[in-house]
């Protein structure tokens, strides 16, 4: 019964993170953006060399291009819409630090079809 249990609860939290609800986006300030590996972006959002704009521990949002994805260990929760419509992406790893998945954090991601869960969020 516990297998199903969680069975049931990992799909809950899958079906929860691809609602679709607005997001706000994140600015980083010009010395934020100063950091090695950092790229600004005109409307003021910094991301850094693998497509993760990260920011006080929250991945806001990812412009990368890669299929499979590893979140770094910094981030200790993911934004609202963070993958909004990475639909190249295929494989995600949550480190274990993650303790939150905003809703609509992987709303259409298509081809997305393995994602590795610390025990923390559910």
């Amino acid at each position: 019964m516990r297998k199903k249990k969680s069975w049931t609860c990992l799909m809950a939290l899958a079906l929860s993170v691809t609602m679709l609800v607005p997001s706000q986006a994140a600015y980083a300030t010009e010395r934020q953006a100063e950091g090695e590996g950092v790229e600004t972006y005109a409307e003021g959002r910094a991301t850094d060399a693998d497509g993760f704009e990260i920011v006080d521990g929250v991945l806001r949002k990812y412009k990368g291009t890669a299929t499979e994805v590893v979140i770094p260990d910094e981030v200790t929760s993911i934004g609202m819409h963070a993958f909004y419509n990475c639909s190249s992406l295929i494989s995600v790893t949550i480190p274990e630090g993650v303790t939150k998945i905003g809703e609509g954090a992987f709303y259409g991601c298509s081809s997305l079809t393995s994602i590795t869960i610390p025990k923390a969020i559910w």
